[in-house]
């Protein structure tokens, strides 16, 4: 590393420099997000971005003293984008409380999701969906397979954000229907 003005920085390290002072400060962000209360899964994914960020960025970092302090602070911001992101994710118009719990009860809301989880390995099911016929399976595939929002199904399919929430509510009260035809049978 080049001292300027006997302060280090890392803009003319070289690579091999840049790798070795990123392993020696992973036990920063490894600490950071042990710390966290959230899935390891979504722990692990958290600690990759950060590694990530810091390793494109870390040659703007004018002091060297100060890059301990710079990597918690990107392994927080990393940590508050991620759960700006779940939030926006999990809740809907008042804040807390999905869509789908807002359409229909919590009881059926768990028995439906559920199934319908189930559906890339669930035949039965997916021809059931099919069966609701269009717009319904698109925006059901669109929403429980391909995990887009009901917002971002509007916007794909230049729809009214009111409209794609009625089909799906629509959907999800046709399909609860055929499911029960099917346990009569």
């Amino acid at each position: 590393m080049k001292e300027e003005n006997n302060t280090k920085n890392f803009a003319d390290s070289t690579q091999a420099e840049i790798d070795e002072l990123i392993r020696s400060k992973y036990p920063i962000i490894k600490n950071y997000f042990t710390k966290q209360d959230i899935m390891p899964a979504d722990r692990e994914d958290l600690m990759q971005d950060t590694v990530s960020l810091v390793y494109k960025y870390i040659r703007t970092v004018k002091d060297a003293d100060k890059a301990d302090a710079w990597i918690r602070e990107v392994a927080k911001n990393s940590y508050l984008k991620f759960l700006k992101n779940e939030y926006k994710r999990k809740t809907a118009f008042d804040g807390s409380r999905t869509i789908e719990e807002l359409i229909i009860s919590e009881d059926e809301y768990g028995a439906v999701c559920d199934l319908i989880e189930k559906m890339e390995s669930n035949e039965r099911l997916t021809g059931l969906v099919k069966m609701l016929g269009e717009p319904n399976m698109t925006v059901f595939m669109l929403h429980y397979i391909d995990q887009y929002k009901l917002v971002e199904i509007a916007k794909l399919t230049d729809m009214n954000l009111n409209t794609v929430k009625s089909i799906h509510a629509r959907g999800l009260k046709k399909l609860r229907a055929l499911l029960e035809l099917e346990k009569g049978k």
